[in-house]
């Protein structure tokens, strides 16, 4: 039947080219032969609904998609309709196709009506930028996606209108900001931000819907759409916010999304039958932006620091659900800080002497701690007693985030150093705090290694030493340089002090 009803939908449309390309009919007619077609297809849909239920669902989608196609070619190629009329039109046969996909109990249909309803902005589109008029609709849309939502539950549905929504914003938010196009745009920020938030809020209430009114268990994809529903909509936040004022907002908007979470918390709590793994989902949201409210406002890199306490999140809630989708999408939100962490020191300039740091201001040194401090946590997180991890995936998980945690603060302290004596145009004073770093942090990971009483502690313990050492040896060139810069007054003899420290810490 799906085969049937293609083939009759393109036969109605090349009978109408060939009528077109032989003159028998004028743009008008042409388009109410269209309409004609579309509203007989429904008509004989509605008529056999008893009979063949199947059937009908396939040619109401036929006749959907015909009236579709008929008013984009009205308005594009014969330009019959003003843009606010196709708008009009457009939404009325989506709104009929939801009712229709309800009355047959139809998801086939709805996602035809669905698919039809947000490429009507591809059809329509004039180049005039009209974002409150694109957004509204948007939200038209989405609030029919609601109405379905409270009858059905219908994930696929959902996860397309979630898909073009997001995709239709994120192409206007790049065309704006000049990336699409080459011109950035002016708009009203204020505007923007509460269009953007109509979306979310509708999207939240359709994922919340079926669950909560008739109290089943929240699956894993229900968890994973508000997951992803609440970091589009924070990006996309942060996004808009980045002009206003310099993002001094960020902050601000970072409490009042953690407060949104919690609100829902509580009401989920107050109602009976909440599905836990839906607390603990709100909960862990709430806690995350509240963390990041602080490094956020202190202008860290808000990606970077997202990503890093979310792969946190999502692990522990692996632990509270045993939904195994949670661990998988925290490895990979790890793996997505660790890249975003390398982008932003690629992009970190050297200083001014030429010497290599990977921040140069108190937003990156925020950055750093940030997610060091998430892989320390994934890494306690590994060794809690109700965790169900094997203890080979455990060792090789621990691995990972404790050497990635090891790594990172070592290489930050060093940049730490480096940009302390931003002014030097050598290694020879920075080196010597270099060794210290160096010997500090393989000193004290040594004795917390033994402290474990691991059969391995002693030989992870001794080969870190040895790094340690092999450092030290090879850095002894640049002390004549130390040397020569203290007799000549260049440097202070409180660096060759600090050499000694280094030297006694190795030692040690």
């Amino acid at each position: 039947n799906k085969i049937g009803i293609a083939i009759l939908v393109l036969g109605i449309a090349f009978f109408v080219k060939y009528a077109i390309d032989q003159d028998w009919i004028n743009e008008a007619g042409r388009v109410a032969i269209g309409f004609g077609c579309g509203a007989g297809l429904l008509g004989i849909a509605h008529y056999l609904r008893r009979s063949y239920r199947a059937f009908s669902a396939v040619l109401a989608g036929g006749g959907i998609a015909v009236l579709y196609s008929t008013v984009a070619f009205a308005y594009h190629q014969y330009h019959l309709f003003s843009q606010p009329l196709a708008f009009a039109l457009m939404l009325l046969v989506t709104v009929g196709a939801v009712l229709l996909a309800l009355l047959y109990d139809s998801l086939a249909l709805a996602v035809i009506a669905t698919v039809g309803g947000f490429a009507t902005p591809l059809l329509v589109d004039n180049g005039s930028g009209n974002y409150t008029a694109l957004f509204l609709y948007l939200g038209i849309l989405n609030a029919g996606i609601l109405g379905v939502a409270f009858f059905r539950r219908w994930p696929l549905l959902q996860g397309l209108a979630f898909g073009f929504t997001a995709l239709l914003t994120a192409g206007w938010l790049l065309h704006v900001n000049g990336y699409i196009g080459g011109t950035v745009r002016l708009i009203n920020y204020g505007r923007a931000l509460a269009l953007v938030t109509l979306q979310y809020a509708l999207f939240l209430a359709s994922s919340l819907a079926f669950p909560l009114r008739f109290r089943r268990p929240f699956r894993a994809w229900d968890l994973t759409l508000l997951l992803l529903l609440t970091a589009a909509y924070y990006a996309a936040g942060m996004l808009l916010l980045d002009d206003v004022q310099g993002g001094r907002y960020h902050g601000l908007f970072t409490i009042a999304s953690g407060v949104i979470d919690l609100a829902l918390a509580v009401y989920c709590f107050r109602r009976r039958g909440t599905d836990r793994n839906l607390l603990y989902v709100l909960i862990g949201l709430a806690l995350t932006f509240a963390t990041l409210a602080v490094p956020v406002q202190l202008e860290g890199h808000a990606i970077t620091l997202f990503w890093s306490a979310e792969f946190v999140l999502l692990y522990w809630l692996f632990l509270r659900s045993r939904i195994g989708l949670f661990r998988l999408g925290s490895w990979l939100l790890m793996g997505l800080a660790t890249l975003s962490l390398l982008l932003d020191w690629l992009y970190c300039p050297p200083t001014d002497g030429g010497l290599i740091v990977l921040f140069n201001n108190l937003r990156g040194g925020v950055t750093n701690a940030v997610v060091i401090a998430a892989f320390g946590a994934y890494y306690a997180l590994l060794y809690r007693r109700d965790n169900p991890e094997s203890q080979p995936s455990r060792r090789a998980l621990a691995w990972i985030s404790g050497s990635a945690a090891l790594l990172l603060l070592y290489v930050s302290l060093l940049s730490t150093v480096n940009l302390y004596f931003y002014k030097y145009d050598s290694l020879d004073v920075p080196n010597v705090y270099h060794r210290i770093v160096t010997a500090a942090l393989a000193l004290a990971t040594g004795l917390l290694l033994l402290r474990r009483r691991g059969a391995a502690a002693p030989w992870i313990a001794l080969g870190i030493g040895g790094v340690a050492l092999l450092y030290y040896a090879f850095s002894q060139g640049s002390l004549s340089g130390l040397q020569q810069g203290v007799l000549l007054g260049r440097y202070s003899w409180s660096h060759v002090a600090a050499n000694a420290v280094a030297t006694g810490l190795y030692i040690a």
